[in-house]
């Protein structure tokens, strides 16, 4: 059984793109392995990664992505990182949007978006060629699916469309034999109804712990230790593992990224629960990068005078290998870890 506390990896988005559709679709992998190298050099104890695919670019030309796929997964393993591969994206925000998939996608009869024959060969070709692959430390579904502004109780029929739509993700991995545990990587807000609603199609649980306050207090520190402790009730009671897919919030300000990350992993540490941090290099994706390369945030002006305003202050640039190649400042505080 795979020890999922043993992890300390990052996500990685390749620097050279806006997007994961533009990554697959002009794949360079000689930055892919010289960015994956960095990574190995400045963080040692670094054993896994988390990269995100893309259907889309599969649908183009799917020799070239599934030949792309293979060739990240031998670089990785060249290096010694295990792989977390991310089938589906539900994350969307403006000004910048990482692409992915959206509600037309998967709600039956919404637009000619809805192909579910798309979906079924696209889980065989790349999970199915993949099934007995060691590289493979777990399939991650879907990034943060239930991603809506409004109340779910309010898109009763959506959120079920969306529901059905992962399980029959999961139960199709099963099918096809996979190795690999499967799981699907939720956003903090869904909460325990959230986490406790995906524990049927889930053999690990991936969460998103973020500590984002605007200021650093004790009364936000004791909510999330809490909501960290639900997290690990849940494990406990489901006897499934616990993976955070993503963590520590980003700032502009360098001295609260520090403090963060030193929080934050201690927290995620003493509960035993395997640390995959958001992320590993500068990119032109979203959250990755600084002002000379895209709109950062998505709240302007920020308001810092309410200390608990939620995902305040805005993540800026959540890399912790800056676009010249170095590490930032204070970062190598990950190693302690």
């Amino acid at each position: 059984m795979i020890d999922f506390s043993k992890v300390r990896g990052f996500n990685y988005q390749p620097s050279y793109g806006t997007s994961s559709f533009e990554n697959w679709m002009y794949f360079r992998p000689e930055i892919v392995e010289l960015e994956l190298r960095r990574g190995r050099f400045y963080f040692p104890k670094m054993n896994t990664i988390r990269v995100w695919l893309d259907m889309k670019a599969w649908t183009r030309d799917k020799k070239r992505f599934r030949d792309n796929f293979e060739f990240e997964l031998k670089i990785a393993d060249a290096l010694d990182l295990k792989v977390v591969p991310v089938l589906l994206n539900r994350w969307h925000a403006d000004p910048m949007d990482n692409g992915g998939e959206y509600i037309d996608n998967f709600y039956p009869g919404a637009s000619h978006c809805n192909q579910p024959y798309l979906l079924e060969q696209y889980v065989d070709e790349i999970v199915g060629t993949h099934k007995n692959d060691e590289r493979i430390l777990a399939w991650d579904i879907c990034n943060e699916p239930f991603s809506y502004t409004v109340p779910s109780s309010t898109i009763p029929d959506i959120e079920e469309a969306e529901y059905q739509w992962l399980a029959s993700v999961y139960h199709q991995i099963h099918e096809i034999g996979a190795a690999a545990p499967a799981g699907i990587s939720l956003r903090p807000d869904d909460g325990r109804p959230g986490i406790e609603r995906v524990v049927p199609i889930s053999d690990v649980l991936m969460i998103h712990p973020y500590y984002w306050p605007a200021v650093d207090n004790e009364q936000d520190r004791a909510e999330f230790e809490d909501f960290l402790d639900m997290y690990c009730d849940v494990s406990q009671k489901s006897k499934k593992p616990l993976l955070a897919t993503e963590t520590i919030w980003g700032s502009m300000d360098i001295n609260w990224r520090i403090n963060n990350i030193k929080y934050t992993m201690t927290e995620l540490s003493k509960r035993n629960i395997g640390i995959i941090a958001h992320a590993l290099h500068y990119s032109k994706v979203p959250d990755l990068h600084d002002p000379e390369d895209g709109p950062v945030g998505w709240k302007e002006p920020m308001d810092y005078s309410n200390p608990h305003m939620r995902m305040a202050p805005y993540p800026g640039n959540m890399c912790f290998i800056k676009k010249d190649g170095t590490l930032r400042e204070g970062h190598g505080i990950f190693n302690d870890y």
